[in-house]
């Protein structure tokens, strides 16, 4: 299984393209990875170079992946999976604050028991599922809290960090462990709210 380290926002941002932009410089720049990207690839990814010891300790690196595109990260993420759709461990209405799948069985929801379950919430479940679709595509759809009739965007509810709406994320695919003065300094050049993710 593949392995990552991402540091990304838990939003869309502004200027993303850019953002990438001034660290893939910056990466460049300190010999981390090599200015050429990956040839013949469809993603926006680069292999480690000369001077990876900036970033680790260890004797070996991987490859990083710059994406600009809007994208539902944990599933792009678990793509070498094979899962359609991973289920979070709550998803919170903004309006009404309540988780709306406590208490939803997984088993049910994929089809493989027969416990009984709240037919709303299991709909409201597919309706997050196909959201993330569209999100990919490039459009964000609104969804209708089940308990309070409320629309908002997929973005706007509470995952908990179990999905990542976003359009600016740095992923370094199968690498060690990375130093904290390294995380620290990225983090720094992509502001406050920069969040890491790790697998």
């Amino acid at each position: 299984m593949e392995t990552y380290t991402v540091f990304t926002f838990k939003k869309n941002k502004k200027a993303s393209k850019e953002i990438l932009n001034t660290i893939k410089d910056w990466l460049i720049d300190k010999k981390i990875i090599n200015p050429i990207p990956e040839e013949n690839s469809k993603f926006n990814i680069y292999y480690g170079d000369l001077g990876f010891k900036e970033a680790t300790d260890y004797d070996w690196f991987g490859e990083i992946e710059f994406i600009d595109k809007q994208c539902e990260l944990q599933h792009v993420l678990g793509w070498d999976l094979g899962i359609d759709f991973m289920l979070p461990e709550k998803i919170v209405c903004p309006s009404c604050k309540t988780n709306l799948i406590e208490g939803i069985d997984p088993a049910t929801f994929y089809g493989e028991s027969n416990k009984k379950q709240d037919d709303e919430a299991l709909l409201f479940l597919e309706a997050i599922k196909n959201g993330i679709k569209s999100f990919n595509a490039g459009t964000e759809p609104l969804i209708a809290c089940f308990l309070c009739n409320k629309k908002h965007l997929i973005s706007n509810y509470d995952y908990n960090l179990d999905m990542v709406f976003t359009n600016c994320a740095i992923v370094f695919w199968n690498w060690p462990e990375l130093k904290l003065s390294f995380q620290e300094a990225l983090k720094q050049k992509l502001g406050s709210q920069t969040i890491m993710l790790k697998n």
